[in-house]
């Protein structure tokens, strides 16, 4: 290998290094913000599910319940649930509306409960929201909800 050879491998060596280093600093400049913005929204759902619980204005209540249909997150179906007990209708129906969303197995549960609501038309809407998610549903999905309906319920089995 005569010097010329050399001193070019040399240098693509040195660019391929430069290359994992700015990709390697890149990679990490990018994930450190999505970690802090996912922390970010998990303190602002509980902070949204705790002032849920404990505001007295129904027009707030549906406000926040919106918000928090909006955003989807699984760990909310417990405060949207208490909001079917709630005494006004515009509260009630949010909250049915804001699980009608939701995926996963709480969320079917919740509106399996609802079809039996006192309100008739919170148990409309939960009965036109399983009709709705059941036909949207994937194979993996119904086949995940029944693998977590038989490890809740082994006995069942």
């Amino acid at each position: 290998m005569n010097t010329k050879t050399k001193d070019g491998w040399k240098k693509a060596l040195l660019v391929l290094i430069f290359v994992v280093m700015a990709a390697t600093v890149f990679a990490v400049g990018n994930i450190a913000p999505l970690s802090f913005m996912r922390s970010s929204l998990d303190n602002n759902i509980v902070s949204l599910t705790d002032e849920l619980r404990t505001c007295q204005s129904s027009a707030r209540k549906v406000r926040i319940i919106q918000t928090l249909g909006t955003l989807n997150e699984p760990s909310t179906t417990g405060a949207l649930q208490e909001c079917l007990g709630d005494r006004d209708p515009a509260v009630r129906v949010a909250a049915i509306s804001a699980i009608a969303k939701m995926r996963g197995l709480p969320a079917l549960e919740i509106l399996v409960l609802a079809t039996q609501h006192p309100d008739p038309t919170v148990r409309d809407l939960a009965k036109w929201a399983r009709l709705k998610r059941a036909a949207e549903m994937s194979s993996e999905e119904i086949l995940e909800s029944l693998e977590d309906m038989w490890r809740q319920h082994p006995e069942s089995n």
